[in-house]
């Protein structure tokens, strides 16, 4: 079973998984970055909860938004299952009480023996997403 993560966002990070073995990671620009899905074919996405941040603009907030509705609408018209996942909820994969985005990219470096850079952190966040789906059996809600 593949299983992919999305961290959606202006720049968005996507990973897919085929069992426990990561056959594609990347970032981008939302509006580009969802072609490759249909190419991985995952029959999983995990897609993070879209909430707002405290002291986050007006601005900022209504463009996160709007790239998680196209994200919604891009499963939505694919017909690819997805469940939504707090980001509290998948970074209890992680291996300390630290939760920000650079101990997020630490982690994906030390666990997949990659090299990902602080500025990968969508990247990075896709995976410990994916990661946590494939390591956790709580899947009650899937939304088509």
């Amino acid at each position: 079973m593949k299983i992919g993560a999305i961290d959606p966002g202006k720049i968005s990070g996507v990973a897919v998984f085929d069992k426990s073995e990561i056959i594609y990671h990347s970032q981008g620009p939302f509006n580009e970055i969802w072609k490759l899905l249909i190419e991985y074919d995952p029959d999983l996405i995990v897609l993070e909860k879209a909430t707002a941040r405290p002291k986050q603009g007006v601005v900022s907030t209504c463009s996160f938004c709007k790239t998680y509705g196209f994200w919604i609408g891009i499963l939505t018209g694919f017909s690819i299952p997805y469940i939504l996942v707090a980001p509290t909820r998948w970074k209890k994969v992680l291996d300390s009480g630290k939760r920000d985005k650079i101990h997020v990219v630490e982690w994906v470096n030390r666990r997949f023996k990659l090299s990902l850079k602080k500025s990968q952190h969508h990247e990075a966040e896709a995976i410990a997403m994916a990661w946590w789906a494939i390591n956790n059996s709580d899947f009650n809600k899937v939304n088509v």
